[in-house]
């Protein structure tokens, strides 16, 4: 491994409570590991259905709207911004929910509510092949058993 900064070769070096940290002596800068950052969001409607998208690129299985941060953005900007680029829906009062880590692709998943006063979504076709609005209880059915999204479901009961 190269330091990101100036291209030397890292050492790893001891830090307290925290065991081998590699570390540029260079810069004299310890290169602790970043995850990817990217957020789930459980989105309702006024009758407390959940959307749920559909990508038959990526899943059998229905899932949830996600996405990835994008720099300068808070989180609550990346649901916003993500669920409108999806599905064309404006949610607000987007809250928080808690955080999963998926280790298959090294991301911090961040867990949020968000509503929308409609239920009339238009779907980017690019990344989105259909979508439904469900209830709770028929959305943890239709994820895959044990994935994020039917955690972030389920904490909804």
């Amino acid at each position: 491994m190269h330091c990101t900064n100036c291209g030397t070769e890292l050492i790893t070096k001891e830090v307290i409570n925290e065991g081998m940290v590699p570390y540029c002596k260079n810069c004299e800068v310890f290169h602790f590991h970043k995850s990817n950052i990217a957020m789930i969001s459980a989105v309702r409607n006024s009758d407390k259905e959940v959307l749920l998208l559909k990508q038959n690129k990526i899943s059998k299985y229905y899932v949830l709207v996600a996405g990835y941060h994008k720099k300068g953005e808070s989180l609550e900007q990346t649901v916003i911004r993500e669920v409108k680029e999806e599905t064309n829906l404006d949610v607000a009062d987007v809250k928080y929910l808690g955080s999963y880590f998926y280790d298959k692709k090294d991301t911090i998943m961040v867990a949020y509510t968000a509503y929308s006063k409609t239920k009339q979504f238009s779907l980017d076709k690019q990344e989105v092949d259909d979508a439904i609005w469900k209830s709770l209880e028929e959305a943890i059915s239709l994820v895959r058993e044990g994935s994020i999204a039917q955690q972030v479901l389920i904490s909804l009961r």
